[in-house]
Parts: C-alpha cells; structure tokens; sequence
C-alpha cells in the first residue's frame, strides 16, 4: 500500500474556483477479497456505447463521474506533490488505490456499492482504469522485464 501522504482539502475561493484537493488516499482493505454479490444494483453499471462499443465518460451516471474526476484530482495531485515521473509498473497500482479511496470518500448514494464492486470484480477495475488512463496498461505491459 502506498504511505500516507500529507493532506491539502478543497476550498472555493472567489468566482466558484477549487483551492487546493486532498492527495491522501484513504488506505482500504486493497488486499482483502470481498465476496462477490450475484447482482450489483444498477448504479455502479458501466455503460458501453452500443454503436462504438466504447465505455465513454459523459454517458456514465452521475456517481461513477463524480468517483472517476475524484480519481483525476488524486492523480493531479499525486503528480504535483509526491512524484511527477511515477514508475510505469506503479502506475495501474497507484490508480487502483485512488479509484477506491475515491469510491470511498465519496459522499454519494451508491458510492460504498461502488467501492465493494471494485474490489471484487477485477472486470470492473479494468473498465475503470480505461477511463482514467486507458495507455497506462498498455505502458505497464509492455515495460514487464
């Protein structure tokens, strides 16, 4: 797991612009499984564009965008303040670790569903990841020694 880092929270200055975001990932059980549901409720379903085949981020619900530009914020920051030039095979890692401490920390309906769906279901992560960085896989694959 990655060590806690020290913590900068939001805040609205003037003119509706963010100061600021929290960087410390909330350390959650990564390692531990959590048993698979036989059906995870209809909000933390990806949606596939059925013409392209494409998971696109607009046409998610409003709770997998919230965790999903929650992620960009932890990985800005992470760039900003704890390294700039991460190791291509930390890369997957450190996105799975800010996706669910962003599930986590969200405030929204659904949000822990989405955190234990997470998880659970690597499928799940992986369709994640490609809306968060789709050539960080690729990278990582092709950077295996």
């Amino acid at each position: 797991m990655m060590p806690a880092m020290d913590v900068a929270t939001s805040q609205e200055v003037s003119g509706g612009n963010m100061v600021g975001t929290n960087i410390a990932p909330v350390l959650a059980p990564v390692l531990v499984p959590v048993p698979a549901q036989p059906g995870w409720p209809t909000e933390t379903d990806m949606i596939v564009n059925p013409v392209t085949k494409r998971i696109g981020l607009m046409s998610q619900s409003y709770l997998l965008r919230d965790i999903i530009h929650k992620t960009f914020d932890k990985i800005r920051a992470s760039l900003l303040f704890h390294d700039a030039f991460p190791n291509a095979h930390d890369t997957p890692t450190l996105i799975s670790e800010f996706l669910v401490s962003a599930a986590a920390e969200s405030g929204g309906t659904g949000s822990m569903d989405v955190h234990a769906r997470l998880l659970a279901d690597a499928e799940y992560m992986a369709q994640m990841h490609t809306l968060v960085s789709f050539p960080t896989l690729d990278i990582a694959l092709l950077t295996i020694s």
